[in-house]
């Protein structure tokens, strides 16, 4: 069975292949790659998936265009509006069919100065999280009870990731990351998960909705205050740190 880290190598090893070919933005959304998904899901080779992908009806390939998108994936493309937070554009089995059965998610993730990847937890997947610009990335996580025996508490496990060092974060364990550069610029990273349907649960309960969880995955400055109560106390001090060297507030 594949390694954590030879599926983040392999993740990695496509993703500089594809950069390498001219692309352009995807005709297709998450919603239109539903029935599309259903047929891939059903064909009982992989061959004859590449065929419902790449040709037409099985005889020949698609025309260039087409054919470049259906094979690359474009990450500056799916790059939201500016923000303090940054964003985390996905390529997953949704926005990216041909990763179906790969058992890889990649994603190209921007980071904001003092901004935070909120406490979550990745369900079906282990994830490899690798800074590659920018710096000081404060990064915490949770491993699941008994690491020090019994049924103890769980002690938090935490790193400072400059650049080109990378953490793993284990198959359901909590975890967060905070951008703390010294630079106070925003911080580019790879995070690549061993499953295309990883799935992310946020863990903090939000007062305003009751019985239910933050609906944000990552906040800026300016939205700092709106989750700050419900934080870890840890990750309230290295923001509002941040806040105040970086002159954010």
């Amino acid at each position: 069975m594949p390694s954590i880290l030879s599926k983040a190598f392999v993740a990695s090893l496509a993703f500089a292949a594809a950069q390498a070919i001219p692309t352009v933005r995807r005709a297709d959304s998450i919603g239109d790659n539903t029935a599309l998904l259903e047929k891939l899901i059903t064909t009982p080779t992989e061959i004859k998936r590449q065929q419902k992908l790449w040709t037409k009806d099985g005889k020949e390939l698609l025309d260039p265009e087409s054919l470049v998108k259906a094979t690359t994936f474009d990450f500056s493309l799916e790059q939201p509006g500016a923000t303090t937070a940054g964003g985390a554009p996905t390529a997953d089995v949704e926005t990216f069919p041909i990763l179906l059965g790969s058992g890889v998610t990649f994603n190209h993730v921007t980071l904001g100065a003092c901004g935070i990847f909120l406490p979550h937890v990745h369900p079906r997947a282990h994830e490899f999280f690798v800074v590659v610009d920018g710096g000081e990335v404060e990064v915490t996580f949770t491993p699941e009870m008994g690491l020090l025996g019994g049924a103890g508490a769980s002690p938090e496990i935490t790193a400072t990731l400059k650049k080109d060092a990378g953490i793993v974060f284990p198959q359901g364990a909590i975890h967060y990351q905070i951008n703390n550069s010294s630079d106070c610029k925003p911080s580019n990273i790879y995070a690549v998960l061993t499953s295309e349907n990883a799935g992310t649960t946020l863990v903090l309960q939000d007062p305003t909705l009751g019985n239910a969880t933050i609906t944000k995955r990552q906040v800026g400055v300016e939205d700092f205050a709106s989750v700050r109560a419900v934080l870890p106390a840890r990750a309230v001090s290295v923001v509002e740190q941040c806040i105040k060297r970086c002159n954010l507030s």
